[in-house]
């Protein structure tokens, strides 16, 4: 997951207009919100050019499925709550509250190596349940248990091992563990698919660095064949951590664990 600045979206001609007269159809009880749903839908490419088509939740293009406009806190009742007046109806046509989803984080799937039935889907799960809003502008008060990728520091607590298993990068402070492994659950960032893309990728980074460290210790005296290879293997990795590219976060991570080498630390101050 990366942060995704959601203020830079670009509406199209008379959306906000039409998003307010929707919630008012809502609000004075003539319409109901899921009849209204081409509204968000408008929204789905400007969206998906916010992260160069990829889902905001786990990094993926299309491979997982169509891709959404997620509803970040759900429009309808709230799955698991008790309330029967749970749900942010009222924020169904608010641009602040989609984010670009595919089908397997934001909808509910089973996860067949665990049992687990996973997924975003309608779930909202609070930090304190108590502070959950039912009102319009309650939700301020809320204190929401998933990450946001549109918060800038949210999407860093998530981490990964070598082999493309999310974990929580902070295991030891208390919130920032609970809401890594709320979203790792919630966004089915574990699924078996995306852990074995995630591992793929692991190995062509090994490869390419194992293959530049060879080359790098030849470059002062070496011929210009050998000055192409290694650019070629460092733009490979560059590319493979460009905010672009599928799962860069995790990209990065790996190449982090090399910041050893004098070369891999010359990419971060690349990019």
């Amino acid at each position: 997951m990366r942060y995704i600045d959601n203020r830079q979206i670009r509406l199209p001609e008379g959306w906000v207009e039409e998003a307010r007269n929707a919630l008012a159809l809502v609000r004075s009880g003539q319409k109901n919100v899921n009849d209204l749903g081409d509204i968000w839908r408008k929204l789905k490419d400007p969206l998906a050019d916010l992260s160069n088509d990829k889902c905001w939740y786990c990094e993926c293009h299309q491979e997982r499925s169509d891709d959404a406009v997620d509803h970040f806190r759900p429009k309808n009742r709230v799955s698991g709550c008790q309330n029967p007046h749970s749900g942010y109806w009222w924020l169904a046509f608010e641009v602040n509250n989609y984010r670009y989803s595919c089908t397997y984080c934001n909808s509910r799937r089973k996860n067949c190596e665990t049992g687990d039935t996973q997924g975003k889907g309608d779930f909202f799960p609070l930090i304190d349940e108590g502070s959950r809003g039912y009102q319009e502008n309650q939700e301020r008060y809320e204190s929401p248990a998933l990450i946001d990728p549109c918060r800038p520091l949210e999407p860093g607590w998530i981490d990964f091992y070598a082999d493309g298993t999310p974990c929580a990068k902070y295991p030891q402070v208390e919130l920032r563990r609970k809401k890594a492994e709320a979203s790792i659950y919630y966004y089915h960032l574990n699924h078996p698919d995306i852990i074995e893309a995630r591992r793929r990728i692991a190995v062509d980074i090994g490869s390419w660095i194992d293959e530049g460290d060879e080359l790098y210790e030849q470059l002062d005296e070496s011929t210009d064949a050998v000055q192409k290879a290694f650019s070629g293997i460092m733009r490979n990795i560059i590319t493979a951590m460009n905010e672009g590219s599928p799962y860069s976060a995790f990209v990065r991570r790996i190449v982090r664990d090399h910041r050893d080498k004098a070369w891999i630390d010359d990419l971060f101050q690349i990019l």
